[in-house]
């Protein structure tokens, strides 16, 4: 008989799963070629929401009292990722490295970081308040 993953295991798991599979998605969407890729609103909206979320649920996978000097992680990962994001989109048709792109990626890690501090802070006096 298979053992089923402890419910420790699976509570990692859902943490870890969501930026896995943001991130897959902005990679999947930025290896689309540019030509067969409009948007109705300006390149840096998309970038700083994308960012956001996906620093939001990084965040958010640090646990739920992460170690000091997690949100200063989370950001620089973040903004890591929309660099390599970026690098890739230089081999990708129609598509091409933009440090504007990258501006506003950076942006939205920041703002999606803060958002799960805000959320955290919320959290917590909830928590106290049903106690």
């Amino acid at each position: 008989m298979i053992p089923l993953p402890s419910r420790a295991s699976l509570d990692r798991l859902s943490l870890a799963a969501p930026p896995v599979l943001i991130y897959g998605l902005i990679f999947w969407l930025s290896s689309i070629p540019g030509a067969a890729l409009s948007l109705p609103t300006p390149d840096a909206v998309p970038h700083f929401i994308a960012y956001a979320v996906l620093a939001f649920f990084l965040a958010r996978a640090f646990g739920p009292s992460p170690r000091a000097g997690w949100v200063w992680a989370c950001m620089l990962a973040v903004f890591a990722l929309g660099a390599l994001d970026e690098f890739h989109q230089y081999f990708v048709p129609g598509r091409f490295f933009s440090l504007w792109d990258l501006a506003f990626d950076g942006a939205g890690a920041g703002a999606g970081t803060a958002l799960n501090l805000r959320w955290r802070r919320l959290k917590g006096k909830t928590d106290a308040a049903a106690q």
